[in-house]
Order: structure tokens, then C-alpha cells, then sequence
């Protein structure tokens, strides 16, 4: 090849290559921009994902009901979780059904030996407001899942 050919190659591959990154250049900053609004709406998805599996868990359990002043004011000690069970007619493996717990911790909370955390008290608060009707459509509901 001549040297004519060769300049003239290399002049159109520098023009060629300057109008490609013309073009380029602001689709680059188009790109950066969508997948900046993607990873919006992924964060927006995963927050709505959190709270529709939250709402769930919160009809399932009855602690729904029941505020957290509510469960500070009230009071524990093992005879009063063996009244209410006996009041509601549930048996400690009922109870456990309906808090999602053990009948095994049930029977620990009973004897004194363990106290229910935060978010089995407020089940047991919740209980505690319950109807034996109400009870009974709940464990129904459990057991059916």
C-alpha cells in the first residue's frame, strides 16, 4: 500500500472513531441515569415487598391488635398465663399454636423458669382480648395452613 493509502485509512479511522464517541458519549450519561432510576425502584419494590410480607404476618398473628403502651401496662406472672389459658379453654399446645410458639416454652413461661419476650407478650395481650369464638377461627386458620 502506498503511504497515500495508509494516511488516508488512518484519517478515516480517527474520523470514524470521533463520531462514534459523539454518539456514545451521551448515551452514556443516558445509561448511568436508567440504571440509576432502576436501582430506585428495585429499593422501592423491596420496601413494598417488606411491608406486604410484614401485613401478612400481622393478620396471622393477634398481636396485631395491640399497641405497645398497651403491652407495657400490662402485667405477667406464670398464674396469670395459667388463668387465661384456662379462661379461654386452650390447652398450653393451643396457646403455642396461636403465639407461634412451643407448647414446651408455654409450659416454661407456666412454671416460672422463663419469662415471654416482647413479641410473645404482646400475642399474650392480644389473647388476652380475644373472644373463645375469635380463638377458635384463628387456630382453625392455622391449622388449614
Amino acid at each position: 500500500m502506498s503511504t497515500f493509502a495508509l494516511a488516508l485509512k488512518k484519517e478515516i479511522m480517527r474520523l470514524a472513531r470521533r463520531e462514534v464517541k459523539m454518539l456514545v458519549v451521551p448515551l452514556r450519561g443516558l445509561v448511568r441515569k436508567q440504571r440509576a432510576a432502576i436501582a430506585t425502584l428495585k429499593r422501592g419494590i423491596a420496601c413494598v415487598t417488606t411491608a406486604i410480607e410484614a401485613a401478612k404476618t400481622s393478620k396471622d398473628q393477634p398481636g396485631a391488635t395491640v399497641s405497645d403502651k398497651e403491652v407495657k401496662k400490662s402485667r405477667f406472672s406464670p398464674l396469670l398465663l395459667k388463668k387465661l389459658r384456662i379462661k379461654k379453654s386452650l390447652s398450653m399446645a393451643k396457646l403455642a399454636r396461636l403465639i407461634d410458639s412451643s407448647p414446651m416454652t408455654v409450659k416454661m413461661w407456666e412454671s416460672g423458669k422463663f419469662r415471654p419476650s416482647a413479641k410473645y407478650r404482646k400475642a399474650l395481650v392480644a389473647v388476652r382480648k380475644l373472644s373463645k369464638r375469635e380463638i377458635k377461627k384463628l387456630l382453625t386458620a392455622k391449622a388449614g395452613k
